[in-house]
């Protein structure tokens, strides 16, 4: 979150409570507002994972909830209150993509018998097949959402999309390109809403970055072997929220051999709260997925890690806010291999 100096800057005189000047400045317009909000969201090598908190190790800005409610309060009248940092016009609703539901789990195992349950997975996990395949890259593509405009009181969220692939020379380190695709939805509700809204973009433009380390946010360094995997993972500091994220950012980054998923589930296993969620499906690929419940602003969330059921790669990551319901988290791992092309 940003600190109360770098909100001021951001909004200028429509913080209530500005540093004294000694003449009045006039106010900022609210595109060159968030364009300088996205300029300092984009001075990074990659963006974090959607929710999750920033690292001191490779910190990233991001315009907080709060600045976000005074720039729509004070620079957009009437307007929906924005949340993240999303270019304003005057063009017509963007595309509107698809309503994403979470995947459906009926199972709730918690205490020994979960920490069973994920110790004997452990054991049976098979190779996956890219650790037999031949390339010059490793290779890893995924869908996710990657920041949200959200209506007065969060009512209504319209969640940005993106495809983003990366091509590794080496354990967190290489290149990464994210595509914009249309905005998603956590209900029909909201796709409702904001296909009703006028001045708002739905486009953010393609970039390519480079990977390296200080961009795996929450994990400290990628786990070559099993016996580091806690470490990496910095168990000992983090809560279990950011251990079940900290499993994510390494899966976005590096392929992972079956001995450290293996030892990733072990950890799963030990992290307090976690539940086991029982069987499902993502994308055609059997899962079984591992859950946290905590209390968060909004209410109950949920936040779900679904793995392969035969080699334990990472196929999901969901966030779910268990009052309405609703995805407000989303990422799928689409590919994971080897190649010699970065096309």
């Amino acid at each position: 979150m940003r600190d109360v100096e770098t909100v001021r800057e951001l909004i200028g005189h429509a913080d209530p409570a500005p540093p004294p000047t000694g003449s009045e400045v006039s106010r900022p317009s609210a595109s060159d507002l968030i364009a300088r909000a996205e300029m300092r969201e984009h001075s990074g090598d990659d963006a974090p994972l959607p929710g999750a908190p920033t690292s001191p190790r490779g910190k990233r800005n991001r315009l907080a909830v709060v600045a976000a409610t005074l720039l729509g309060a004070t620079l957009l009248g009437s307007a929906p209150l924005l949340s993240g940092t999303i270019a304003v016009s005057e063009q017509s609703p963007p595309e509107a993509g698809p309503v994403r539901h979470a995947t459906e789990l009926d199972t709730d195992v918690s205490g020994r018998a979960a920490v069973e349950e994920l110790l004997g997975r452990a054991e049976r996990l098979r190779a996956a097949p890219y650790e037999a395949a031949e390339g010059e890259f490793g290779h890893i593509r995924t869908h996710e959402w990657s920041g949200a405009l959200c209506s007065a009181g969060s009512e209504h969220c319209v969640n940005y999309a993106r495809r983003r692939e990366v091509w590794l020379t080496a354990p967190a380190q290489g290149t990464a390109r994210t595509v914009p695709r249309p905005p998603e939805f956590g209900s029909a509700g909201d796709r409702d809403f904001w296909k009703r809204q006028s001045g708002w973009s739905g486009h953010r433009d393609t970039r390519e970055v480079s990977v390296s380390p200080n961009g795996l946010h929450l994990a400290r360094c990628v786990p070559e072997r099993p016996e580091r995997v806690a470490e990496c993972l910095d168990v000992g500091e983090h809560g279990s929220r950011d251990v079940l994220r900290g499993v994510v950012s390494l899966f976005r980054h590096e392929l992972l051999p079956r001995d450290v998923r293996a030892e990733l589930l072990r950890v799963l296993a030990r992290t307090p709260g976690v539940h086991f969620r029982g069987e499902s499906e993502v994308r055609g690929h059997p899962v079984f997925a591992v859950g946290l419940t905590s209390s968060a602003s909004v209410g109950e969330v949920s936040e779900v890690l679904l793995f392969d059921s035969a080699t334990g790669v990472l196929r999901s990551f969901e966030k779910v806010n268990l009052e309405r319901g609703e995805l407000t988290g989303y990422v799928v791992f689409e590919t994971y291999g080897r190649t010699n092309t970065r096309d």
